[in-house]
């Protein structure tokens, strides 16, 4: 089954350098496997060389369509080029297993093909997290890739996402669907442009670094809200989830509300000392806007435009009280303990 075949000297000969068997081709090898079957017991192996022009050093083609690809182009900022033809996409292995996947859309996954992406580039890592950019927006991704028309879910789970575009920030959420549903976002937070950090809102109709369209609710029947409104906005107020609604917001200016369902106490203020929900408060605001100075020895002072010029109020602990003034004379009413 020698070849015969010209020797480093120019001699005729034949062995086991060269052989073919009627249907393969062997280089080093006497019993080749393949086509083109090359043995040796040095580093290299094949070498190929052409000119110094665009072209390819290696095609693989099925019937006439070409799917994989080792091409050259000449200059030094020009790629060389490993590739597969379209539609087949590009991947890595080890032991046998797709580690790395660029699909023919240019997407990219680790650790498992890419879905469906469509219109967006991206790089999907695993079967939940992504990274995209879409025009002028950036973002990361959760459970969800979009097909062109729809986000879809991957898994049946809950999805999210983080937008940056130009220099606006914003997050979104999807409640838990089934995988390959459709997915519907809620803009969850937005930071703004000009800084402000809108929650469950997107619009910017109050003067305030931290909006909210909805009070901030506790894990209990309450609400509680902070909340800074400009002239014109007739927004109510809202108890927890129920959507019931308490008072307009129609006012200006700075609006602190407690809303309990079962017992109001009003709006507490503690001393920075609180050591929990047993200690008693400093001052508390009752719901029918009486005002009670708690703490023991505590002075409510009335400034009448300069700290100077102050009339107040003072209990001592064991129980007599004062009416007096910072000027002459400076006691005004003096009540004694029972």
């Amino acid at each position: 089954n020698g070849i015969v075949y010209a020797s480093s000297t120019s001699v005729l000969t034949t062995g086991s350098a060269l052989v073919f068997n009627g249907t393969n081709l062997g280089i080093g090898t006497s019993s080749p496997a393949y086509k083109l079957d090359v043995s040796t017991s040095s580093a290299d192996a094949i070498q190929v060389s052409k000119a110094a022009s665009d072209g390819y050093f290696v095609q693989y083609k099925e019937s006439s369509t070409l799917v994989g690809y080792i091409y050259s182009s000449t200059g030094t900022s020009n790629p060389f080029r490993i590739g597969a033809g379209a539609p087949k996409p590009l991947s890595l292995e080890t032991n046998g297993v797709s580690r790395v996947l660029i699909d023919s859309a240019g997407n990219l996954g680790l650790g498992q093909p890419p879905n469906a992406w469509s219109g967006i580039k991206v790089l999907q890592v695993g079967s939940y997290g992504g990274f995209y950019n879409l025009s002028t927006a950036v973002g990361v991704s959760n459970n969800f890739y979009y097909d062109g028309t729809n986000a879809r879910y991957i898994n049946t789970s809950a999805a999210s996402y983080y937008s940056q575009s130009g220099n606006t920030h914003g997050w979104y959420q999807a409640a838990s669907g089934t995988a390959g549903a459709v997915a519907s976002f809620t803009q969850a937070m937005t930071l703004s442009a000009s800084g402000n950090l809108l929650v469950n809102t997107t619009s910017e109709n109050y003067t305030a670094s931290i909006i909210t369209a909805n009070p901030i609710t506790t894990t209990w029947s309450g609400t509680i809200g902070l909340r800074y409104n400009v002239s014109g906005q007739t927004t109510n107020y809202y108890k927890g989830m129920t959507g019931t609604s308490i008072q307009s917001a129609a006012a200006r200016g700075l609006h602190i509300f407690n809303y309990d369902a079962d017992s109001n106490p009003g709006i507490l203020f503690y001393p920075a000392s609180y050591q929990g929900q047993t200690a008693d408060p400093a001052v508390v605001i009752a719901p029918t806007g009486s005002v009670d100075i708690v703490a023991a020895g505590a002075t409510l002072s009335l400034n009448r435009g300069s700290y100077s010029q102050q009339t107040k109020f003072y209990q001592d602990t064991g129980g007599a009280g004062a009416i007096y003034e910072t000027t002459n004379p400076s006691v005004k009413l003096i009540v004694a303990a029972v």
